[in-house]
């Protein structure tokens, strides 16, 4: 029982922790827009990783939506190499989501990249498989859990049952050696009022005839 109790918070725990993670304050602090040969990159400096939906509007102008973030009191926007770029927007459109407005030409064409304080520059294609690595990560631990769970449930159940039908064969067991015991036991029967009334009947040195002259008397 125990050891169910144990794995039943060792996955609450691990649940409730990747949610923590996942619910953290992720805030978006500066995005640089930067043009490379046949496009862009657009780098979001932000504290991890997030969701982002790209949306192409027409081929130099993109939103791009970023899910569980926040914008920073100010966000600092930088250019680098992009003399068609006309505009950088960035906008709260709610408490845990952002939209990066951006018009450029051929900005259809650009790649998204992650800025984080404690690792090399992520890609979005890399994000994107790091969340769902993550996400397999603790979908198989939880499945190894409740597997485990449900084996430990089945084997104390049969560990009960099994003493259980145990117990009642010792005590079957026990009931039937007292019982060949008292059966086979000797019967002590006492012949002493036995030998009395023998001996005031008839006497053993009396013949037939000496019991018939008394008779006659």
């Amino acid at each position: 029982m125990k050891r169910i109790i144990f794995l039943i918070e060792f996955v609450f725990i691990f649940a409730l922790s990747t949610i923590g993670v996942s619910a953290a304050d992720n805030v978006l602090s500066a995005v640089i827009l930067e043009g490379v040969d046949n496009g862009y990159n657009i780098t979001l400096k932000t504290d991890t990783t997030a969701k982002v939906k790209k949306v192409v509007q027409a081929p130099d102008k993109v939103t791009l939506v970023l899910n569980g973030v926040s914008s920073a009191p100010e966000v600092n926007v930088f250019y680098k190499n992009t003399p068609d770029a006309s505009s950088l927007i960035v906008e709260n459109s709610s408490r845990n989501d952002v939209k990066v407005h951006i018009k450029a030409d051929n900005i259809a064409n650009s790649n998204i990249i992650f800025d984080l304080p404690a690792s090399a520059p992520v890609f979005v294609t890399d994000s994107a498989q790091n969340e769902n690595v993550a996400f397999n990560v603790f979908a198989a631990g939880l499945v190894i859990a409740l597997i485990v769970l449900i084996k430990s449930v089945a084997t104390e159940k049969q560990t009960d049952k099994t003493i259980a039908e145990r117990g009642l064969k010792d005590r079957e067991l026990e009931l039937y050696r007292n019982y060949s015991r008292n059966l086979n036991s000797p019967v002590s029967i006492s012949t002493a009022g036995t030998k009395d009334y023998a001996s005031n009947v008839m006497d053993r040195r009396r013949t037939i005839r000496s019991m018939q002259s008394f008779a006659r008397k």
